[in-house]
């Protein structure tokens, strides 16, 4: 049979008999799949025990990762096909207290450490009861509070209504944005018509409205102010197409003014995933962050940009800076047409790339001094900090202005 393509002859012993059973058919695939992988014998059968265990690798199933308990719902294999249905016959954690009765008070604990000094000190009670006159601090988690270092402190911290995540309890709090607006002093002077003066006028906000307006639009796509304040400025996702642009400026003010809303298969993936995002990276780096509205600074009210996330990092000088979370429709961030690969293994953004001059433009409007791009896939993430470049952003700052006083501002007015 190995050498050739004809079977010369068959037969099985069980009662099916005379050779036409399924024992043969399965016995002729298997001798096939074994010429195929080039075998001239059968091969030793390897028992499990004789293999290196394998427990501890995650197994690879779509869509299914690692959550905490409390957000695990446990269903029958075919639940029930209404969606009120599934949610009444669902087991799921509701943060309940499985004792019949109420959790003492303070007051019970207080007793039992008044009798302790009695005991002898060996008692194992003694390691896990804080000291009275000096008691561990403590932490607020989707359990209650509980003491740092627990696990509970670590792996389920208090949920914020707002979306921040907060690892470091004691972090200071978040800036005001613009935090300044050294970067975008104006650098192109132009005659403008009345009409346009007025426009531009009409532009203008006042640092405490600059300030207010990101507070109100944190949630970015959702907020009709959002959408409203972006119509007539220009937004850092567009920086590359207008600093890139070197003639025919009128079908692309036409393309900036049309209206059209798109959102592509990857455009939903990644707001789907970005919050999924953001907390495997605050988890990573160990830092907080908090959900970002619009910013416009008042220096320059014809640009504005929305950095995903503001971040808290105490390991940098200046430790306040923005993330900017992509999700692209790829298996691993390698994949990603964005970065590219290094010599010594690595990856980083490339700098031709729309997205440089996107967190380039959301640091210069925003005044902080670092953005971290993600670049987040269901396996894998790349996390990359990229610093302000001045002298980068003065060339692009100077070509967005020309072009929105000499073409883009015609269209308002």
């Amino acid at each position: 049979m190995l050498n050739s393509k004809e079977i010369e002859s068959q037969s099985c012993a069980c009662s099916a008999g005379k050779g036409s059973c399924a024992h043969v058919a399965a016995l002729v695939y298997q001798v096939a799949h074994y010429k195929t992988l080039h075998k001239t014998t059968v091969p030793e059968l390897v028992s499990k025990t004789s293999c290196p265990q394998s427990f501890h690798i995650p197994s690879k199933v779509d869509g299914i990762k690692p959550r905490p308990v409390n957000e695990v719902s446990f269903v029958k294999p075919n639940p029930k096909k209404s969606l009120h249905e599934q949610s009444e016959s669902c087991i799921c954690s509701t943060l309940y207290n499985p004792v019949n009765t109420s959790y003492p008070d303070n007051s019970f604990v207080d007793g039992i450490q008044t009798l302790l000094p009695l005991c002898d000190d060996t008692l194992q009670i003694f390691k896990i009861l804080p000291q009275t006159s000096n008691p561990p601090p403590v932490k607020t988690t989707a359990y209650g509070t509980v003491y740092i270092g627990s696990t509970l402190a670590h792996q389920l911290p208090e949920p914020k209504a707002d979306g921040s995540i907060f690892r470091i309890p004691d972090g200071p709090e978040f800036p005001k944005l613009p935090v300044h607006d050294r970067y975008v002093q104006p650098v192109y002077a132009t005659v403008l018509t009345e009409n346009e003066s007025l426009f531009m006028d009409s532009m203008q906000v006042s640092e405490s409205e600059s300030v207010e307006i990101e507070r109100e639009t944190r949630s970015q796509s959702l907020n009709p102010l959002w959408n409203r304040l972006r119509q007539k400025r220009l937004t850092a996702s567009i920086f590359k197409d207008v600093v890139s642009r070197q003639k025919d400026f009128e079908s692309l003010v036409e393309r900036l003014t049309s209206g059209r809303k798109i959102q592509t298969a990857a455009m939903k993936h990644g707001l789907e995933h970005e919050c999924e995002a953001a907390l495997e990276y605050s988890t990573h780096k160990q830092v907080n962050v908090r959900p970002c509205g619009f910013v416009i600074n008042p220096a320059a009210p014809f640009i504005g940009a929305s950095p995903d996330r503001i971040v808290y990092d105490p390991s940098e000088s200046d430790p306040f800076g923005l993330l900017e979370i992509k999700c692209p429709l790829k298996e691993s961030y390698k994949e990603a047409p964005c970065l590219k690969g290094n010599s010594d293994g690595t990856f980083s953004l490339r700098e031709s790339n729309s997205y440089y001059m996107q967190v380039m433009g959301q640091m210069a409007v925003t005044g902080l001094p670092w953005c971290d791009l993600c670049v987040w896939t269901e396996n894998d993430m790349h996390i990359e900090r990229i610093y302000f470049n001045d002298k980068l952003w003065s060339d692009m700052f100077s070509k967005l202005s020309i072009f929105y006083h000499q073409h883009l501002i015609k269209k308002f007015v």
